[in-house]
């Protein structure tokens, strides 16, 4: 019977990370439920946004997302109207638009 130090149940962003700084300290077993290839298997629902503290813990790590992971419209600004206070207001927005699914493939592939 092999003996594993962790089991990770899913990866998405924050297991496919964790699987990845464990690979090569500890005995790793993870489970998910999409298939590498396709958009068959589990798929997120919503969309993604990737957001500024994300981006800066990839720099650190040296990685680059692969163009097929960033989505459409990347926009630069996000208008919000508060409709009690009759109040519209525009703000920067710093997150990236990416296709979830793509993205949990892409960080699984690094594991």
């Amino acid at each position: 019977m092999e003996h594993f130090d962790v089991a990770i149940i899913g990866l998405g962003p924050a297991g496919s990370a964790l699987a990845r700084k464990l690979a090569g300290k500890m005995q790793v077993i993870a489970l998910d439920k999409k298939h590498q290839c396709g958009t068959e298997g589990f798929s997120k629902p919503c969309g993604g946004l990737l957001a500024p503290d994300a981006q800066r813990s990839f720099i650190r790590d040296g990685l680059t997302l692969p163009v097929d992971v960033i989505a459409n419209p990347q926009i630069f600004s996000v208008k919000t109207v508060d409709v009690a206070a009759s109040l519209t207001r525009n703000y920067q927005r710093s997150y990236i638009n990416i296709n979830r699914h793509a993205f949990d493939l892409w960080m699984k592939s690094l594991i």
